[in-house]
């Protein structure tokens, strides 16, 4: 969305700047300044319970602290926390604590396995503190690669694990892409030299460097005294040479400067915050085709085979298979990978009142109650579990799952409770269809 705004401001097109630029602050929405993390809301807008930052409920393939980042608006999650100082508390915090689903390539919390982690070592030069980024982007570079044929900590997606390693080991990486600045590092050669396509040459150059002189002492552009702890894509792009000296002990005044640091360029902010709001009871009363002789136990199912990159996507597929299935159960899948169902059908709601329902997936799924969205868990690469509310009369109600699975471990469960009714899955018993109209979805 950042990126869009940034497109559009330049060419002019004010009313597409507007409405992306907005969109672009829209991570407001998620955070939750009592416990100062990104956290999943539900359709009511109250924050979903219970919630604990070490364990992935709300998030995909991660965890709370992994959630925490803003590339595009770094200042503004800054102001967030509550400055640079609490800011750089929490960085410390994510970089040392343990506990949780810890896997090869993390250091405390985080998790360079995962691409989205990628940039957050770099962020302590936003708060002025360039030597931390030194250290970890060094021990990032030297431990989580090898030569060897489990030599890269993570899934190597769209080739990011390597690209982060190519501009690493060269001494900077792009945090804000887009953005005409990248955050230094700490380079791993003694010299490198990168031949570009406007004819130039980028030359970066790191005396007295070796495995234990990791830490930038000084530095140099063209031979002027550089102090910042970014450079700016133009300055690559003219030819520069760029020098460090470097050493075995933090220099913590270089890069320390409000003057030295990087900064983001999201611009004054355009908030629609959410408005929490509690469920109402809602009734809905079967239609004249609903009725009892014209309804059977079981649901109907389309079964799809090809890549989903979410429900959505059921719209544009046709159904490989179709028939009558006893509940939401996977048994019809002919493959483990890149298939999905789509079950149809009805629910026996036993009295009135608010009813919730779950749905756990791993990859993709949704939930609707007589044609409204409850539950929207899509594109989750684990087992997560979402909840939705809705108030129901008592009698049958139109239910439609959409589910779809991408790799390995697939899962769906849909349970539900309310009056007189403890949290559970639903039953065979409860599920209906109609025994005419052949199109399920």
């Amino acid at each position: 969305d950042w990126c869009i705004s940034q497109m559009a401001r330049d060419l002019g097109e004010e009313k597409d700047y507007t409405r992306f630029h907005q969109r672009a602050h829209f991570y407001q929405n998620v955070f939750d300044p009592s416990t100062k993390f990104m956290r999943g809301r539900g359709l009511d807008g109250q924050w979903l319970t219970p919630f604990d930052p070490l364990v992935n409920s709300a998030y995909s393939e991660g965890n709370a602290y992994q959630y925490l980042f803003v590339p595009h608006d770094i200042d503004g999650l800054k102001d967030l926390m509550g400055g640079a100082e609490e800011f750089s508390l929490w960085l410390d915090e994510l970089f040392s604590l343990t506990g949780g689903e810890n896997e090869d390539g993390t250091i405390g919390q985080y998790n360079h396995g995962n691409e989205p982690s990628h940039h957050l070592a770099y962020l302590y030069n936003f708060t002025g503190e360039a030597w931390k980024t030194q250290k970890l982007t060094h021990q990032i570079l030297t431990q989580f690669y090898s030569d060897a044929p489990d030599g890269i900590a993570g899934n190597e997606d769209c080739g990011q694990m390597s690209a982060w390693y190519i501009l690493s080991s060269m001494g900077f990486y792009s945090v804000t892409p887009g953005q005409d600045m990248y955050a230094i590092g700490t380079p791993l050669f003694g010299k490198i030299s990168i031949n570009l396509e406007n004819g130039n040459r980028f030359v970066i150059e790191a005396k007295n460097r070796s495995p234990e002189n990791m830490y930038i002492q000084s530095a140099t552009l063209n031979g002027a005294p550089f102090l910042r702890s970014y450079i700016f894509h133009h300055e690559i792009m003219s030819g520069s040479k760029l020098v460090f000296v470097m050493g075995p002990l933090p220099n913590k005044d270089w890069g320390s400067d409000h003057s030295e640091r990087p900064w983001s360029e999201n611009g004054d902010p355009v908030i629609s915050l959410i408005k929490s709001s509690v469920p109402e009871h809602k009734k809905v009363v079967l239609n004249e085709n609903g009725s009892a002789d014209n309804i059977r136990q079981g649901l109907k199912y389309d079964y799809f085979e090809r890549f989903f990159v979410t429900t959505d996507d059921f719209d544009k597929a046709s159904p490989v298979e179709s028939g009558i299935t006893d509940n939401f159960n996977l048994h019809k899948a002919g493959r483990d990978s890149y298939f999905g169902f789509c079950f149809s059908g009805y629910v026996k709601v036993p009295e009135d009142g608010i009813y919730n329902f779950y749905l756990e997936s791993n990859d993709g799924s949704r939930l609707f109650i007589d044609g409204e969205e409850i539950i929207e868990n899509d594109a989750n690469h684990g087992a997560i579990e979402e909840q939705g509310s809705v108030g129901l009369e008592a009698g049958l109600h139109e239910i439609e799952v959409r589910y779809f699975q991408c790799g390995g471990g697939k899962k769906l469960k849909v349970s539900w409770e309310g009056p007189g009714l403890s949290k559970r899955e639903i039953d065979s018993i409860e599920l209906f269809h109609k025994t005419f109209d052949p199109t399920a979805c």
